[in-house]
Protein backbone atom coordinates (compact mmCIF):
# COMPACT_ATOMS: atom_id res chain seq x y z
CA UNK A 1 0.00 0.00 0.00
CA UNK A 2 1.47 3.33 -1.02
CA UNK A 3 0.33 6.85 -0.36
CA UNK A 4 1.48 10.41 -0.05
CA UNK A 5 0.07 13.61 1.39
CA UNK A 6 1.50 16.73 -0.18
CA UNK A 7 0.89 20.31 0.90
CA UNK A 8 -0.23 22.91 -1.63
CA UNK A 9 3.33 24.21 -2.01
CA UNK A 10 4.27 20.81 -3.53
CA UNK A 11 1.34 20.64 -5.98
CA UNK A 12 2.46 20.71 -9.60
CA UNK A 13 6.14 20.17 -8.73
CA UNK A 14 6.36 16.52 -9.78
CA UNK A 15 6.77 15.40 -6.17
CA UNK A 16 3.85 12.95 -6.48
CA UNK A 17 5.28 11.26 -9.58
CA UNK A 18 8.75 11.12 -8.10
CA UNK A 19 7.59 9.66 -4.78
CA UNK A 20 5.41 7.06 -6.52
CA UNK A 21 8.29 6.20 -8.90
CA UNK A 22 10.59 5.58 -5.94
CA UNK A 23 7.99 3.41 -4.18
CA UNK A 24 7.31 1.43 -7.37
CA UNK A 25 11.03 0.90 -7.95
CA UNK A 26 11.48 -0.25 -4.36
CA UNK A 27 8.46 -2.55 -4.53
CA UNK A 28 8.88 -4.07 -7.97
CA UNK A 29 12.60 -3.93 -8.68
CA UNK A 30 14.19 -4.30 -5.25
CA UNK A 31 11.58 -6.30 -3.32
CA UNK A 32 10.17 -8.32 -6.22
CA UNK A 33 6.53 -7.51 -5.49
CA UNK A 34 3.81 -8.29 -8.00
CA UNK A 35 1.36 -5.56 -6.96
CA UNK A 36 1.06 -2.16 -5.29
CA UNK A 37 -2.19 -0.68 -4.00
CA UNK A 38 -3.39 2.78 -3.07
CA UNK A 39 -6.55 4.43 -1.72
CA UNK A 40 -8.14 7.75 -2.68
CA UNK A 41 -11.14 9.63 -1.37
CA UNK A 42 -13.61 9.80 -4.31
CA UNK A 43 -14.35 13.44 -3.38
CA UNK A 44 -10.66 14.37 -3.74
CA UNK A 45 -10.34 14.79 -7.49
CA UNK A 46 -6.67 15.81 -7.30
CA UNK A 47 -5.79 12.58 -5.50
CA UNK A 48 -7.80 10.45 -7.92
CA UNK A 49 -6.22 12.12 -10.97
CA UNK A 50 -2.72 11.90 -9.48
CA UNK A 51 -2.96 8.13 -9.02
CA UNK A 52 -4.41 7.58 -12.47
CA UNK A 53 -1.81 9.85 -14.09
CA UNK A 54 1.06 7.67 -12.83
CA UNK A 55 -0.57 4.41 -13.94
CA UNK A 56 -2.70 3.13 -11.06
CA UNK A 57 -6.01 1.60 -12.16
CA UNK A 58 -9.22 2.00 -10.21
CA UNK A 59 -10.46 -1.39 -9.07
CA UNK A 60 -13.49 -0.52 -6.96
CA UNK A 61 -14.90 1.44 -4.05
CA UNK A 62 -15.03 0.49 -0.39
CA UNK A 63 -18.20 2.11 0.94
CA UNK A 64 -17.96 3.74 4.35
CA UNK A 65 -14.43 2.38 4.79
CA UNK A 66 -12.70 5.42 6.30
CA UNK A 67 -13.85 7.24 9.41
CA UNK A 68 -13.02 10.95 9.49
CA UNK A 69 -14.43 12.87 12.47
CA UNK A 70 -18.12 11.88 12.57
CA UNK A 71 -18.34 10.79 8.93
CA UNK A 72 -17.83 7.39 7.34
CA UNK A 73 -16.22 8.02 3.96
CA UNK A 74 -15.85 5.89 0.86
CA UNK A 75 -12.45 5.19 -0.66
CA UNK A 76 -11.53 4.16 -4.18
CA UNK A 77 -9.12 1.23 -4.33
CA UNK A 78 -6.35 1.44 -6.93
CA UNK A 79 -3.89 -1.17 -8.07
CA UNK A 80 -0.73 -1.35 -10.11
CA UNK A 81 0.76 -4.64 -11.28
CA UNK A 82 4.40 -5.14 -12.20
CA UNK A 83 3.42 -5.16 -15.90
CA UNK A 84 1.56 -1.85 -15.47
CA UNK A 85 4.69 -0.31 -13.95
CA UNK A 86 7.01 -1.68 -16.63
CA UNK A 87 4.81 -0.22 -19.39
CA UNK A 88 3.75 2.96 -17.61
CA UNK A 89 5.19 6.40 -16.94
CA UNK A 90 6.78 5.57 -13.57
CA UNK A 91 9.29 3.15 -15.11
CA UNK A 92 10.73 6.07 -17.10
CA UNK A 93 10.96 8.38 -14.09
CA UNK A 94 14.57 8.49 -12.88
CA UNK A 95 15.08 7.26 -9.32
CA UNK A 96 18.14 6.95 -7.16
CA UNK A 97 18.15 4.47 -4.33
CA UNK A 98 21.17 4.54 -2.05
CA UNK A 99 22.17 1.80 0.34
CA UNK A 100 20.55 -1.55 0.94
CA UNK A 101 16.91 -2.51 1.24
CA UNK A 102 16.07 -2.30 4.95
CA UNK A 103 16.32 -5.74 6.54
CA UNK A 104 12.91 -5.29 8.19
CA UNK A 105 11.30 -4.98 4.74
CA UNK A 106 12.89 -8.25 3.67
CA UNK A 107 11.98 -9.99 6.94
CA UNK A 108 8.33 -8.97 6.63
CA UNK A 109 8.22 -10.17 3.02
CA UNK A 110 9.55 -13.54 4.09
CA UNK A 111 6.97 -13.77 6.89
CA UNK A 112 4.15 -12.85 4.50
CA UNK A 113 5.27 -15.47 1.98
CA UNK A 114 5.41 -18.23 4.61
Amino acid sequence: MVGSWLGKDAWGTGANSESKALMAYLGFELLGLHRLSAYANPLNGRSVRALEKVGFQREGTLRGWHRHADAQLDVHVYGMLREDWEQGPLADTPVRFEGDVPLEFLRRLQLAAA
